[in-house]
């Protein structure tokens, strides 16, 4: 997909339709809420995170790296990042030391307790049915990363073939799904600017005129109700009031705003074909840059693959054989398994790669997009159905790289309450208790 720098007028529109969703508003509320007003040029840049998951973990033996004099040496597997070498950490050792303690389904439980650091609530049986134990790390993250007295910009959740395998968490029990279909991300978050200029202009008039009519009505309803009914409809007004000046505070997005075209059509694509998962995972990927340069949101979940069982085959790269399959053949006896895994994932690496690459051609502040973006990217799964010594790799944001980080042991707690010290929203604690060892030492 290509991408295009926003109007003046366009970008405001954007930001404002993100800021409905933000508070729970559709369609319906369109017309109470204005356009915004110009993005201060003096507005510092904020902070940013992506947690990129994939499924089934690697084929360990293929999964280092090595620091030098040079810099990182990269293993098989690692070296499409070779140019983000230098902005790269790898951490070793972590354990998902709740997922490690659960008995059930071990596919619900790696990827269901990865963000939430806490067991399941329940297990309700293979194939993603699964209540989360607590809040996932995202989750708590978003109100600290947004403006303060602004409205909320929520996380963003992104999945490819994720087949109802929940990373994101509200609280206990309460699974956020990750939104598998780019057309309907794209059409939530940027289809109004595919409207021609006259048409926008007609529809901002409409709203502006539909606003004002409903003021008038409301406010003309006032004095026909019952005293005990009257405060109630003035505190409705005052809340809009209240909305509007609120949305009003935070203008358009920055400059370097970059819209995507809308992505191509996939057939079906919550259950899409083995061969058009690249095209999904390259429009996810397009989607969570372009979200993230229009500052529609600071967190982002982004999910390839399910962790269960759902059958898919790499059949871009010439392989037939069941991705789940070598998985669990790989890391084994058979090193034709393993060397089809590997090179499976070395295809996962390219596609953060790609991410990378992405936000780094954005500039913004004193650097690119990627200085100020901390991207996570792990798997729940470390050696078949194995949640030890998980492979986790950290990049951009500000934080040192090219640089292995050992860590034997840790509970996968410590990285997300690093992760937020790192962001300036500490927390004091996060997860299982029975797992807190505080903050994971050396990643700043």
């Amino acid at each position: 997909m290509t991408r295009r720098r926003m109007s003046r007028w366009t970008r405001g529109h954007v930001r404002r339709r993100a800021f409905l969703r933000a508070l729970g508003l559709g369609a319906a509320a369109a017309p109470w809420v204005p356009l915004l007003p110009s993005h201060a040029e003096d507005s510092p840049v904020p902070r940013r995170v992506i947690f990129v998951c994939f499924a089934h973990g690697v084929a360990r033996d293929h999964w280092w790296a090595t620091p030098t004099a040079e810099g990182l040496s990269l293993s098989p597997i690692l070296a499409p990042l070779s140019d983000h070498a230098a902005r790269l950490t790898v951490i070793e050792g972590l354990d998902n030391a709740p997922g490690l303690g659960q008995v059930g389904d071990q596919h619900n439980i790696a990827v269901g307790t990865l963000l939430t650091a806490m067991p399941l609530q329940a297990d309700l049986g293979p194939g993603g049915h699964y209540l989360p134990g607590g809040p996932s790390i995202d989750r708590r993250l978003a109100p600290h990363l947004d403006d303060p007295d602004a409205p909320a910009r929520p996380p963003l959740h992104l999945g490819v073939r994720t087949q109802g395998f929940s990373l994101s968490a509200l609280d206990a029990g309460r699974p956020v799904r990750a939104n598998d279909d780019p057309r309907a991300v794209y059409e939530s978050s940027f289809g109004e600017l595919s409207l021609p200029a006259a048409d926008r202009e007609h529809l901002a008039a409409q709203r502006t005129a539909a606003r004002g009519l409903a003021r008038a009505r409301l406010e003309a309803l006032v004095p026909t109700l019952p005293a005990d009914d009257r405060q109630p409809l003035r505190d409705h007004l005052h809340a809009l009031d209240a909305l509007e000046a609120s949305l009003d505070a935070l203008g358009p997005p920055p400059p370097e705003c970059l819209v995507p075209d809308p992505p191509p059509e996939v057939p079906h694509p919550t259950t899409p074909a083995d061969a058009d998962v690249p095209t999904l995972v390259r429009a996810q990927t397009e989607l969570a840059v372009a979200a993230l340069s229009c500052d529609l949101t600071r967190v982002i979940t982004l999910q390839w693959g399910s962790s269960g069982n759902d059958g898919l085959r790499h059949v871009w790269q010439g392989f037939s054989q069941e991705f789940h399959t070598l998985a669990h053949l790989a890391n084994g006896d058979d090193p034709h398994a393993h060397a089809r895994f590997a090179q499976m994932n070395a295809w996962t690496m390219e596609q953060l790669a790609a991410l990378l690459h992405g936000l780094a051609a954005v500039p913004q502040g004193d650097g690119t997009l990627l200085d100020h973006t901390t991207v996570v990217c792990c798997s729940g799964l470390s050696v078949q159905h194995h949640m030890g010594d998980l492979p986790v790799l950290v990049a951009g944001g500000g934080l040192s790289g090219g640089r292995v980080l050992s860590s034997p042991g840790v509970p996968i707690a410590a990285l997300w309450l690093a992760l937020a010290e790192h962001l300036g929203a500490p927390l004091e604690a996060f997860g299982d208790p029975e797992h807190d060892v505080g903050p994971l030492a050396g990643l700043s």
